[in-house]
């Protein structure tokens, strides 16, 4: 036993010696040193395979140093020193070593700025479009169990996220004056997605089963279309010439002859200067080919087709084994007739990103519905072949997001426009979040033009291949900020890393950032279809997970 006991402790010393020689100084400017050198601490305990030292540990009845990375030199030096008591070694020296009290101290301090000093873990609920107008919305956030709402620029504008502000403020005073919501604010930053499709006239059947009536209603500021909203009576808006729509007055009857020359009669109910209201009779379909008669004198017939078509995207449904282009250099994504791909999809990205992406890179488009191979790279665009798709079909939409786990795109994670949204918010702002954050120089640009409101915490969203592989960095730069974390977005991170590898890479995040004493925000999800589609579709909710491991 005492032989065994020996060495343990040789390995065990030599694992220190190795830990303290790797041991870099911390930044000049850090808050944390004690937690900087932690991280070095583990990082350094990951390089090599420690196995068979841990199972030797746990026979002399030790911590195998699995759940230590929050004060891991100081667990050496602890375990140290009970071995050398066994083999009556004298007290090895001892060095800056954070103990585990301090550690769980640590985090705590450091969560405080978004979830208190009393709670252990904070929920998060992001503001939809219409929060300040929704009283019932309102009152959820009266309730002290959620701690911060998010505002996501990606959406709406500077004038609907000053009066979500004004709102939150008004509840505080009111209803929240001894534990205030905090305002967390993320940065649309550079995602990269689908472009705009060309559009079409979208024909529509009317006096279906459940629709009573439709209205014909004149040019002049309305548009044709299909009301079939959720919670609303279904019908229609068929515009006419305002000319023909003012002899409506004393029509009767309507006529409508659809494309395929099927005559209908409906009768008119009601009639004012805004709308005609119309009783449904034998279905038909409403196209720009569409006749519409009324009866005039009994013998003149005024003629007219519906005008002012809702125009809508043209439909590029895909299916596995076609090929489309994803393009720069189109305006409009469209279907292609007679050629060896299917469509052409355009891409709002940056020209020269296409210089990153080479032929057998992944793609993914609509949070991993579609999954793409490129098999060809062309001047500013891509030949793909489509991978994954519903047996159905998928239809690619517009502005649906566009992830390249095989390509580390030279790109920052604040651009232009965030600059410029960052004028508005910070005024209001409590919390910022950087969106498709890859580097360092990603929080050292957001801390510059942070400079004057230094009181306002930062977040980095860890949501690529390229993010995980620089976290080690990103969590030195933000140790000189005074509060910051951590927030996994697990949606984009499992179409990065692979579904399948999503848990251990989260716990590869969550033990760093424990090793850094970082608290970690994430996003819940719901795992739809999940052995079919294997994608994730995520819930507009975030907590944050602390040291005790309780997520809520």
């Amino acid at each position: 036993m005492k032989n065994n006991a020996k060495d343990v402790y040789d390995k065990l010393m030599t694992l220190k010696e190795k830990i303290l020689q790797r041991r870099l100084p911390a930044p000049e400017a850090c808050l944390y040193p004690m937690s900087y050198l932690n991280m070095q601490d583990f990082l350094t305990l990951k390089k090599d395979d420690l196995r068979s030292l841990q199972v030797e540990l746990m026979m002399q009845g030790l911590s195998s140093l699995s759940r230590s990375h929050m004060h891991l030199l100081y667990t050496i030096e602890h375990e140290l020193e009970l071995l050398g008591c066994m083999l009556d070694k004298e007290e090895s020296a001892k060095y800056d070593a954070i103990s585990p009290l301090d550690a769980h101290r640590q985090i705590e301090e450091r969560g405080a700025f978004i979830k208190g000093q009393k709670e252990k873990n904070a929920v998060m609920l992001t503001l939809p479009s219409n929060a300040s107008e929704d009283i019932n919305f309102r009152k959820v956030l009266h309730k002290e169990s959620i701690t911060a709402v998010r505002i996501n620029t990606a959406h709406d504008s500077p004038e609907i996220w000053k009066e979500m502000a004004k709102m939150v403020k008004n509840i505080n005073q009111k209803y929240r004056e001894a534990c205030p919501l905090k305002i967390y604010v993320d940065l649309a930053g550079p995602k990269i997605r689908t472009g705009e499709i060309k559009k079409r006239t979208e024909p529509f059947r009317i006096c279906t089963k459940d629709m009573k009536t439709f209205m014909l209603v004149p040019a002049t500021g309305n548009i044709t279309h299909l009301i079939d909203e959720e919670g609303a009576h279904r019908s229609a808006v068929i515009a006419v010439d305002d000319e023909l729509y003012g002899h409506l007055k004393h029509a009767d009857m309507i006529e409508i002859n659809d494309h395929d020359r099927k005559t209908r009669f409906y009768k008119i109910d009601t009639w004012t200067r805004d709308q005609c209201t119309v009783k449904c009779g034998k279905k038909v379909e409403i196209s720009s080919q569409t006749e519409l008669k009324i009866q005039q004198d009994k013998r003149q017939y005024r003629i007219t087709t519906p005008i002012n078509f809702k125009m809508v995207p043209e439909e590029i449904r895909v299916f596995e084994g076609d090929k489309i282009v994803l393009s720069g250099k189109t305006a409009l994504g469209h279907v292609v007739e007679n050629a060896d791909f299917k469509a052409i999809v355009s891409l709002k990205m940056d020209k020269h990103l296409f210089g990153y992406l080479k032929e057998q890179d992944r793609v993914y488009i609509d949070d991993g519905k579609i999954k793409l191979r490129v098999i060809e790279q062309r001047e500013d665009e891509l030949l793909c072949r489509v991978e994954r798709a519903n047996v159905s079909g998928k239809v690619i939409k517009e502005e649906k997001g566009i992830n390249f786990p095989d390509s580390s795109l030279d790109i920052a994670a604040i651009t232009e426009e965030d600059k410029e949204n960052l004028q508005h918010i910070v005024g209001f702002a409590d919390i910022i979040g950087i969106s498709f954050t890859q580097t360092q120089k990603d929080v050292q640009m957001l801390k510059e033009l942070l400079r004057d409101n230094n009181h306002i915490a930062i977040v980095t969203k860890i949501e690529t291949n390229q993010g995980v592989h620089n976290l080690p960095h990103i969590l030195s730069a933000l140790s000189t900020w005074h509060n910051s974390a951590v927030m996994v977005a697990r949606g984009d991170l499992a179409i990065e890393v692979g579904f399948e590898n999503l848990a251990a890479v989260q716990g590869e995040i969550f033990d760093l950032c424990e090793a850094a004493h970082t608290p970690v925000i994430y996003a819940t999800q719901i795992l739809e279809n999940l052995m079919k589609k294997i994608c994730l579709h995520g819930l507009k909710l975030l907590m944050l997970r602390f040291l005790t491991g309780q997520i809520v």
